[in-house]
């Protein structure tokens, strides 16, 4: 769906989302139901850093939390130190 229609049934998309909403949202799918699947991938992993930060590099190393690259590049940059530890061990 072209970013020009990205629209929520109500209210409006930041930019931010937008960006990260675009290329991602099949024609006839609400992109609100795509942009709340990415932010509960920055709520998991913010919810698994607080707990164990460990957990939360392998969640995402692994795949185990689903869209988490995504999600942290373009909704919750807040956890890119992880991402980016994530990645250091990948290529080890």
């Amino acid at each position: 769906m072209p970013k020009a229609e990205l629209t929520p049934a109500t209210g409006s998309f930041t930019k931010k989302q937008k960006e990260y909403l675009t290329g991602r949202v099949p024609k006839g799918v609400d992109p609100a139901a795509i942009l709340e699947a990415g932010q509960d991938a920055c709520d998991r992993i913010g919810r698994t850093a607080q707990h164990d930060r460990n957990a939360a590099i392998d969640a995402i190393r692994s795949g185990e939390i689903a869209g988490a690259r995504d999600a942290i590049i373009q909704l919750c940059p807040e956890h890119e130190p992880l991402l980016e530890t994530a990645d250091k061990e990948s290529k080890r």
